[in-house]
């Protein structure tokens, strides 16, 4: 509530959005956008109610916003930090990787075993 508390107060004073310092825009938006999934999420509940959606795709809505919040917002919980750990993690496995096979001694082995290798 303190968010749309803080948009009224925006549009009463004439403050563009954009004139925010990066950290309070930052969590203004992110508090705006939980607002908005709260409301998504009592819409689909009184839908339900109606029975204007099935129990599978209400199920399937609920697993992919899950997924979305994992993959984009980490904060989001454990599954989400758990996967951009993961993510963090790979890239630097990778990165090493490819730093280590431009080495040049390791280039001058592989080329010692490479001729043995052919058929």
């Amino acid at each position: 509530m303190c968010a749309l508390s803080f948009q009224e107060e925006l549009l009463y004073w004439g403050i563009e959005e954009d004139s925010l310092e990066w950290c309070c825009k930052r969590r203004y938006i992110q508090k705006m956008e939980e607002f908005a999934e709260l409301n998504l999420q009592e819409d689909e509940l009184l839908e339900n109610e109606n029975g204007s959606e099935s129990e599978d795709e209400s199920r399937l809505n609920m697993c992919m916003r899950h997924l979305h919040n994992m993959v984009e917002k980490p904060q989001s919980g454990l599954p989400g930090k758990i996967f951009a750990c993961l993510s963090v993690l790979f890239v630097t496995i990778t990165a090493v990787n490819l730093s280590i096979s431009t080495m040049p001694d390791l280039r001058e082995e592989e080329e010692k075993v490479r001729p043995l290798c052919i058929w």
